[in-house]
């Protein structure tokens, strides 16, 4: 049975058994030699033989305590949990105040979903150990933060750092809560400060990576992201699990193929993304991202093939037929990007990107009875006012200047910037309704805003002055 799942917890019990404090309890001479033989095989890595020793130092000694919590020891190392914690409470139940056997015991019962309990020896700890206190106060947190109770989590974190600024881990842990808290700040500085004890931690690195990406820092991320797997990849060449190693750096450069999105630098985006799909062709995720990069690059041909990808591994949903069909818009292949807005909306009827794309396709081969009807619903939708101003441009074309005006001054009165609304208005003012003066003034303030095409072929025409 996988019991220690959790490595922070199993790491205590280690560390117990390799720094060994002997119980302040006198070792009389009928358990003494066994005893003593007791730890001398457990140094030599002999638990079971350490355990028969220990054994019989108790049936000849019942309240010794220290061959208890040795033999306890030897039974965690032998991964018989139950016997373990059997003998940390005797151990305890001889000596109140021995800190230890309740930190191993406690370490057992939360790695064995016993919270509560583990809680109180952890506890137990805090208050008759000073030294063990911020050890005791970090597990206590971490057991807290499992039980949504992120309060008393960080309490416990804000006193393990003030008891030891050096505690890393403490940083590490109230980082993490601060971030899933959307504190991004004080998840960003309790990150740096980590780093700054230990600048070799990777889950330090690549966590600060992923607080400065989403605090919009993608240069930093990547920076962070590029640490992360310079180590990773001196732990591969180590003695560890290549594979899981591999599977960690992968992760991390997936995340920063995201920064490099964010960067604009959509090259490396998709080298990093290239990368993730070769070790594993199945994320839908690394096909959409990458499809995106393509799209950004201006290399709808190869975003097209990602997104067609991605449609293979997720037929059911929008998204993918949504951004190849804007693939195939941007390229000039107004069929098929219909066909693709029209399969995305026969599986989310309510995707506005997809009303608004397909209205505006629509718009362009003079379908406008149909462009009106897909704009009209993404402006309820809440679309934005681009919906409203191609709406505004089919009415225009359709001959119904007057609703086009209304859609070109609902345009300017949510976006007074969006010189586009002022060429339609005064295109509508100018060409349909005669309105010169309406018109010629629409276009002036569209050049005062920077486009002053419309305004200069006007005057040229004497249409204005």
């Amino acid at each position: 049975m996988k019991i220690f799942k959790n490595l922070a917890f199993l790491s205590i019990l280690l560390f117990l058994i390799t720094a060994f404090t002997p119980l302040a309890t006198v070792v009389h001479a009928a358990g003494a030699d066994h005893y003593k033989e007791g730890m001398k095989l457990t140094k030599e890595g002999k638990f079971e033989e350490a355990v028969a020793e220990f054994t019989e130092a108790v049936t000849q000694e019942p309240d010794l305590g220290k061959a208890y919590y040795a033999r306890a020891n030897a039974y965690l190392v032998l991964k018989k949990y139950v016997e373990a914690e059997e003998d940390y409470t005797r151990t305890v139940t001889i000596d109140s105040d021995y800190s230890e056997a309740f930190l191993a015991r406690a370490a057992i019962r939360a790695a064995t979903k016993r919270e509560k309990l583990a809680i109180e020896d952890f506890s137990k700890v805090i208050d008759i150990n000073k030294t063990l206190v911020d050890v005791a106060l970090v597990r206590r947190a971490e057991l807290n933060a499992l039980k949504g109770k992120v309060k008393r989590a960080l309490t416990d974190l804000n006193a393990a750092v003030r008891k030891n600024p050096k505690n890393d881990e403490a940083f590490y842990m109230r980082s993490n809560l601060h971030a899933k808290s959307g504190n991004l700040e004080l998840a960003l500085k309790d990150a740096t400060s980590v780093l700054a004890l230990k600048p070799d931690n990777i889950e330090a690195n690549f966590s600060r990576g992923n607080i400065n990406l989403a605090l919009r820092d993608p240069k930093e991320a990547v920076a962070d992201f590029n640490r992360a797997e310079a180590l990773l990849l001196k732990l591969k060449e180590g003695p560890f699990i290549a594979e899981a190693v591999e599977e960690k750096i992968q992760a991390l450069t997936y995340t920063r193929a995201r920064a490099y999105n964010d960067m604009g630098e959509f090259d490396k985006a998709v080298k990093d993304f290239t990368s993730v799909i070769a070790y594993k062709a199945d994320l839908p995720d690394a096909f959409y991202n990458r499809g995106l990069s393509y799209f950004n690059m201006g290399n709808t041909t190869e975003a097209i093939k990602d997104f067609t990808s991605l449609i293979k591994l997720i037929p059911d949903r929008a998204e993918p037929y949504y951004s190849r069909g804007l693939s195939y818009h941007a390229s000039g292949q107004l069929e098929k990007a219909g066909d693709d807005y029209s399969k995305a909306l026969s599986i989310d009827p309510n995707h506005t990107a997809a009303l608004f794309n397909r209205g505006q396709l629509r718009y362009t081969i003079k379908k406008l009875d149909e462009a009106i009807n897909d704009l009209t619903k993404a402006i309820v939708l809440e679309y934005g006012p681009e919906a409203l101003y191609y709406r505004g441009l089919a009415y225009s074309a359709g001959d119904q200047p007057q609703k086009a005006l209304t859609d070109f001054e609902s345009v300017i009165q949510e976006a007074p910037n969006f010189y586009k609304a002022y060429v339609g208005r005064g295109f509508v003012y100018l060409v349909q309704l005669n309105e010169n003066e309406k018109g010629c003034a629409d276009f002036k303030k569209a050049c005062e805003l920077g486009n002053c095409n419309n305004i200069n072929e006007a005057i040229e025409k004497k249409l204005c002055k």
